[in-house]
């Protein structure tokens, strides 16, 4: 949801959506009227939450598939060496 709220941010808080529709019933740009309308946050530091967060998110996940193949791998060639004892 963090990095869809940064692209969505990124998208519609630039130059071609910001453009005042009617000027009557709101001051706020085309852009931050379909941000608010669809539910994400109009804010411009949503996109630099967004990037930490995609950022944080891969760091923390490639650490822990490391750490899983890791210990898979000793389990798996403890198995191997077991086996090796057993059928010998």
């Amino acid at each position: 949801m963090y990095v869809q709220n940064a692209i969505a941010v990124n998208e519609f808080l630039g130059h071609s959506w910001d453009k005042i529709v009617n000027n009557s019933i709101s001051n706020e740009t085309l852009g931050v009227q379909i941000l608010k309308s669809r539910g994400f946050f109009p804010d411009a530091k949503w996109y630099w939450i967004g990037f930490g967060a995609m950022l944080g998110f891969t760091l923390l996940f490639n650490t822990l598939f490391t750490l899983a193949l890791r210990f898979l791998e000793r389990e798996f060639l403890w198995t191997i060496l077991v086996l090796e004892k057993f059928f010998t």
